[in-house]
């Protein structure tokens, strides 16, 4: 009974955090685009940045979109690679937000704030994805 409990107790607290980042991930990549638009019209964006910077969202989107499906399915069916490679494909995403917050052309208020709120779902799942998966390593050996 008692490791019973630990397998719902694993896998929800690990469940919260990518359900609600996969409900953030719309309002975010819309929010990002439309500012990125607003920008290009409004703004005297260099045309040489507006490209590679919307090619960086749609890919971050992507990398993303595969991230909380492997996380979600990973921890659903109690299987490590998937975990894994979630976690591992944390890294473009920071990367990529912070070239958002530190190297974009310009940066408004509202995308700071965007961003912050997806870095702390990116940094629960950092913190506690290795949890989980040391707990599924144990629980196999």
């Amino acid at each position: 009974f008692l490791k019973m409990k630990t397998n719902i107790s694993s896998l929800l607290i690990l469940q919260v955090p990518l359900y609600f980042n996969g409900w953030y991930l719309l309002p975010f990549y819309v929010g990002e685009l439309g500012l990125l638009c607003y920008k290009g019209i409004v703004l005297p964006y260099p045309a040489r940045n507006f490209f590679p910077e919307l090619l960086l969202i749609l890919l971050l989107l992507g990398i993303d979109v595969i991230r909380i499906f492997l996380g979600m399915k990973g921890n659903l069916t109690q299987r490590k690679i998937p975990l894994l490679v979630s976690l591992l494909l944390l890294l473009p995403i920071i990367f990529g937000y912070l070239y958002f917050i530190l190297w974009q052309s310009y940066i408004f208020i509202i995308e700071l704030v965007l961003i912050s709120i997806a870095f702390v779902g990116i940094g629960l799942q950092a913190c506690i994805s290795p949890i989980i998966l040391w707990i599924l390593h144990r629980q196999q050996s």
